[in-house]
């Protein structure tokens, strides 16, 4: 009497096999084993790289239909910085007014979304560049419904920039013993003092053989670009010279700088 296999016989090649058999094969090299851990960290690589796929594919469709649509008229009808407590109007309104686009010659010297993503960037760029906020994030606000004109052909947006400004206050100290000697100094800085992207500097300095140091300076742009900037400072010291010159010596000073894309101009009186 010849015997078949059974249709529950989960070792048989061709029977079917028995209900609840884990049928699942690693396709996405998940762990085997039941190590909580592995398991733990397989998810996470997981999501993480399901998270970054869809972020490359909104960043892919983003730049497509930006390319697409790059010859679109837009006008820049306001230009907004959110955040810029501290610092003047009218600093910010040269940024700004350096970086506006320059009507065209062609198509009646109307602008695009190009000219208005150049615009961003430029605008961007001098307020990072000016060293008063730590950060800058620039968004292109439609208009309302209710505001737009519809008989004119450019369709007006507000560059809106939300920054948060620098701490304008800096102060430290250090004190240094050695080799007999012995001195303690102390550096201040305030930032952005008058709104203008100014800066004040004041440094002093106590010692056993240079008894006084100090050094103040204040340095502010001069011009819309942020390229050329001026600094003056005042100095002086007084050093003991005793030990083998039965004398001191003292120095006083003042110091003017005038910087343009690293051309250094200078001007000493003593």
């Amino acid at each position: 009497m010849s015997t078949s296999p059974s249709l529950f016989d989960g070792n048989a090649g061709d029977g079917l096999r028995p209900p609840l058999v884990n049928t699942s094969s690693p396709r996405d090299q998940e762990p085997v084993d039941k190590d909580l851990d592995k398991i733990r960290k397989w998810q996470e690589d997981r999501i993480e790289r399901k998270l970054r796929g869809e972020y490359e594919s909104a960043i892919l469709h983003l730049s497509q239909v930006i390319n697409e649509n790059l010859s679109t008229p837009l006008r820049i009808a306001n230009v907004r910085v959110e955040g810029a407590k501290g610092t003047r109007v009218s600093f910010l309104n040269s940024l700004i007014s350096s970086s506006m686009p320059r009507p065209k010659d062609n198509e009646d010297g109307e602008t695009t979304l190009q000219d208005v993503l150049h615009t961003t960037r430029r605008i961007s760029h001098l307020l990072q560049k000016s060293d008063i906020f730590s950060s800058v994030q620039a968004s292109i606000v439609p208009p309302s419904s209710s505001s737009l004109d519809l008989a004119g052909i450019s369709t007006p947006v507000t560059i809106l920039f939300k920054t948060t400004e620098r701490g304008k206050f800096y102060l430290s100290s250090s004190t240094e013993l050695g080799n007999n000697e012995g001195s303690a100094s102390a550096s201040a800085r305030i930032r952005n003092v008058f709104g203008g992207a100014e800066t004040l500097e004041a440094n002093i300095s106590l010692g056993t053989k240079t008894r006084r140091s100090f050094r103040g300076a204040l340095s502010a742009p001069l011009g819309s670009d942020l390229e050329t900037r001026g600094e003056a400072s005042v100095y002086g010291m007084e050093r003991d010279l005793g030990s083998w010159a039965s004398c001191q010596e003292g120095l006083r000073g003042f110091k003017a700088t005038l910087s343009v894309s690293h051309i250094l101009i200078s001007s000493y009186l003593n």
